[in-house]
């Protein structure tokens, strides 16, 4: 006769493995969707980060970072001029469905860091978000712009 305790730890050991698989499953699933999305020339990366589903779909967050799993956030530093158009390329030709677009002149708002440009779209359940950040000096003129690439779902 087979003990009890060995059948609940083969069916226990089944359980994580199925888990296991369906979480590679789906991080592979984002990270084919990351590495499609593509930013416009002359954006060099920066910083990367990315936050993978757990098993069985599960999520860990702290209080200070509340991005959902799967999720990625870069940062680039733009080393040629940007505008909606190059943006919008950029995602379009990686397959994203534009929802908004936000890419206003800055004149005269003071000094301190604004998001200038922002485009945003969907493709396979994720929002895909691109914006240029920097700091506008009191005559409108952009300083260190800043690019951003986001995917959440």
């Amino acid at each position: 006769m087979i003990p009890i305790g060995a059948v609940l730890l083969v069916g226990l050991g089944a359980v994580l493995a199925i888990g296991v698989v369906k979480m590679n499953a789906a991080n592979s699933e984002f990270q084919r969707l990351r590495a499609s999305i593509a930013p416009p020339d002359g954006w060099v990366l920066a910083s990367e980060n990315t936050r993978l589903t757990g098993l069985f779909g599960t999520c860990f967050t702290s209080v200070l970072d509340v991005r959902a799993c799967p999720s990625a956030f870069d940062s680039y530093a733009v080393t040629s001029g940007y505008s909606e158009g190059k943006l919008t390329d950029a995602l379009e030709s990686s397959g994203v469905t534009i929802t908004m677009t936000d890419c206003e002149e800055q004149t005269g708002n003071g000094r301190g860091t604004f998001t200038v440009c922002s485009v945003a779209g969907q493709r396979d359940g994720h929002t895909i978000k691109m914006q240029v950040i920097g700091t506008v000096d009191s005559t409108g003129v952009v300083a260190d712009p800043e690019g951003r690439l986001s995917i959440d779902r």
